[in-house]
């Protein structure tokens, strides 16, 4: 138990998050499953570690497509956009964001309003990083 302790925040919800996930297969709650996967990729895109956040992508949407729920199914396909946006797949990201667009529209308020802040915020910060670079490119 001390050591879950001096793990650092986003190693704590990586543990919690894997456990909610084999919670969710043992009870059969695969809705559940499918929203941790997108959970788990969302973090790993934000650490920049993209093959984990794709990998983890991909088993949501798949899981999210067998549950036929249009909020689970846009919530992976918007992380899965994010994690190509942060490999620099641009127009692969938009696809997967579009798709999401079409699964969850943001007009319908609750879960895909606050999905669409997400993908802004993560938007913005990737043109901020590209202009940054551009700059940098420009100066030297």
């Amino acid at each position: 138990m001390k050591e879950a302790l001096l793990l650092n925040g986003s190693a704590r919800l990586k543990i919690k998050v894997m456990l909610f996930i084999k919670f969710s297969c043992v009870a059969a709650y695969p809705h559940h499953e499918s929203q941790s996967l997108s959970q788990f990729s969302y973090l790993h895109s934000a650490l920049g570690e993209i093959p984990q956040a794709i990998d983890y992508g991909e088993q949501a949407l798949a899981i999210a497509q067998n549950v036929n729920n249009s909020l689970f199914k846009g919530i992976a396909l918007a992380v899965l956009g994010l994690a190509y946006l942060e490999a620099g797949k641009f127009v692969h990201s938009l696809r997967f964001i579009v798709a999401s667009f079409i699964a969850l529209p943001p007009w319908r308020g609750g879960d895909s309003k606050l999905l669409l802040a997400l993908i802004l915020k993560r938007f913005f910060k990737y043109l901020s990083k590209l202009s940054f670079i551009h700059l940098k490119k420009f100066i030297e």
